[in-house]
């Protein structure tokens, strides 16, 4: 890979190969020290940061609900469109505006436990 400045090459190299993490002064998350720009900058830590002081800049222009970040207004706005719910959890019966969000509530089904021996095991030490 090729890198224009050495400063991209810089901090190709600390972010990959000897793993520069700057902290969230708040709760001290790492995160990675993004190419040209300036750390303070971050998109990813401004984002974080919204948790510590509950911004949320993104407003849905129906019901005026907030959110810290952009997509996630983004998909809220879709429940007003009209859109029916299509995907259904097959456990619980919840219904879900898409597939991701299925997806991703299933996981809270997934405590399953493998099943379990029936019979008892001996194990013999020498």
């Amino acid at each position: 890979m090729a890198y224009r400045t050495k400063l991209q090459l810089t901090n190709h190299v600390e972010q990959v190969h000897i793993g520069v993490r700057y902290p969230c002064n708040a709760c001290g998350k790492q995160f990675m020290k993004e190419t040209s720009k300036a750390f303070i900058q971050s998109g990813y830590l401004k984002a974080h940061m919204r948790i510590h002081t509950g911004e949320k800049p993104f407003k849905c222009d129906i019901c005026d609900k907030g959110f810290r970040l952009s997509n996630h207004m983004k998909k809220h706005r879709r429940t007003h469109a009209g859109k029916q719910k299509s995907f259904v959890c097959e456990e619980c019966g919840l219904v879900f505006l898409d597939k991701k969000a299925l997806w991703e509530h299933s996981l809270s089904h997934d405590s399953r436990t493998e099943p379990t021996f029936t019979e008892k095991v001996r194990i013999e030490f020498q």
